[in-house]
């Protein structure tokens, strides 16, 4: 899906170099609320790909996917609003294109504000949103295994989790995702919190303000995992 943004006479890439570049974005609809936030923030006028939020489970699916919208797409310089996701973008190659990627391991670590606890489980309103969100895979579980089995798998994938936290990265309705996050945290048995969330990175990113926590390949390099390191 594919998002052309109208041009802004005032925009701030005008002069800049980079701008020169034909540049296209390729997201996850994960980000959606937040980059739409980042390029309004910026002036951004870059268009932007979205790839659907699913894909993020099967990261050799994403990789594939990703190379190929790569390959395909006609710009001279890309930009990912995807982070390392599980490996998915090891061995993504540039070919002829430059491309730029967060230097980060997860989405998770791109939209907050501080480290992320490794004993929460952290959701903005983009994982509250289609049909492979945690709701939907608890009943799934439930449909398939019933509840005594479906509350045995549960407490044995998330026994090391306390909380189910809101990532506020203020680009959302805070009620209706504060709704959905507590439905979530209740179903799972865990404690419900809130953290604070940033577009900072986010903004970097479309800004062109590439410094050490973004990688910045030329043609003919790929992403290679220890390059996240």
């Amino acid at each position: 899906r594919t998002v052309h943004r109208p041009r802004l006479s005032s925009s701030l890439h005008e002069s800049d170099g980079f701008s020169r570049m034909n540049t296209c974005i390729l997201a996850c609809e994960m980000l959606e609320d937040e980059l739409q936030a980042a390029l309004e923030q910026t002036g951004c006028t870059w268009p932007v790909r979205y790839l659907e939020r699913g894909l993020h489970e099967y990261p050799a699916r994403l990789r594939e996917r990703l190379q190929s919208e790569i390959d395909a797409n006609t710009a001279e310089q890309i930009v990912l609003a995807f982070c390392l996701c599980g490996n998915a973008l090891d061995g993504i190659c540039a070919g002829k294109k430059r491309l730029i990627a967060p230097r980060l391991s997860d989405c998770i670590h791109l939209l907050s504000a501080k480290t992320p606890e490794t004993t929460c489980i952290y959701l903005t309103a983009g994982w509250l949103r289609g049909e492979r969100t945690m709701l939907c895979e608890h009943q799934r579980c439930l449909l398939k295994y019933g509840e005594k089995k479906t509350r045995r798998i549960y407490e044995a994938m998330l026994g090391n989790y306390k909380a189910v936290k809101l990532l506020d990265t203020g680009c959302f309705s805070h009620a209706e995702a504060e709704a959905g996050v507590k439905r979530t945290a209740d179903t799972l048995g865990l404690a419900y919190g809130e953290a604070r969330g940033t577009i900072e990175t986010l903004c970097a990113l479309v800004s062109g303000d590439w410094d050490g926590r973004f990688l910045v390949l030329e043609p003919g390099q790929c992403l290679k995992q220890a390059m996240y390191l």
